[in-house]
């Protein structure tokens, strides 16, 4: 199966958590093979429309870190061309952005990582739109960006996962705690069907925001 079902559901009394929702159903999402758990849970009113995502629970990552990343072949378009052009611990590969090159820090679980990061594994698609579109948080063991680690660091309980400015939203770019200041927690929370709900880190809450063409 591509989800566990959680014993537990979303609504609006849920902690210190704002923006006044019906129940959400979560679904654990899978790594990338399938059956292992990632920590990350997957929450909707539908399968029609797009949800969020919550990181509950550090979990490592299976296989081979390395083997996630796609080698490199646009290197003079990019940030790096080889491995050597990245920083230590770092690997250079195809971005999930275009078509050119990026350097990553891969890992296995968050102690591979900095303090002011977490572990996001590889993972399987999440359907949506009744099963006509299909959202890809990410493909790649690698270290993000992140103020909290699970809903325990965070006073509302909830660890949201950000997606990045592609589009309607690219692979998820880091974890920050949702809080009574945020002005979404889904796409479907914004006023305009361009904009999409994400992290802003100038206003240090969640917000509606307009998605970036990708290069």
């Amino acid at each position: 199966m591509l989800f566990l079902l959680l014993a537990c559901s979303k609504d609006a009394d849920h902690g210190d958590s704002i923006v006044d929702t019906p129940e959400y159903t979560c679904v654990d999402v899978s790594q990338v093979d399938g059956t292992s758990a990632s920590g990350i849970s997957y929450c909707s009113v539908d399968d029609v429309e797009f949800g969020y995502m919550d990181r509950h629970s550090a979990i490592a990552c299976t296989g081979d870190p390395y083997a996630t990343v796609s080698a490199c072949m646009h290197g003079d378009e990019g940030s790096c061309a080889k491995d050597a052009d990245c920083a230590t611990g770092q690997v250079c590969g195809a971005s999930t952005k275009g078509p050119y090159c990026e350097c990553y820090t891969i890992c296995s679980s968050d102690a591979d990582c900095g303090a002011d990061q977490a572990c996001m594994c590889a993972l399987q698609g999440i359907p949506f739109d009744r099963g006509g579109g299909e959202y890809v948080p990410s493909t790649i063991d690698q270290c993000l960006t992140a103020s909290c680690r699970t809903g325990a660091d965070c006073a509302s309980g909830e660890c949201g996962a950000s997606r990045g400015h592609c589009g309607q939203g690219g692979p998820v770019v880091g974890f920050y705690c949702r809080t009574p200041a945020d002005e979404c927690r889904t796409n479907q929370d914004c006023p305009e069907s361009y904009e999409m709900c994400a992290y802003d880190p100038e206003l240090a809450r969640w917000a509606c925001q307009k998605g970036a063409i990708c290069d």
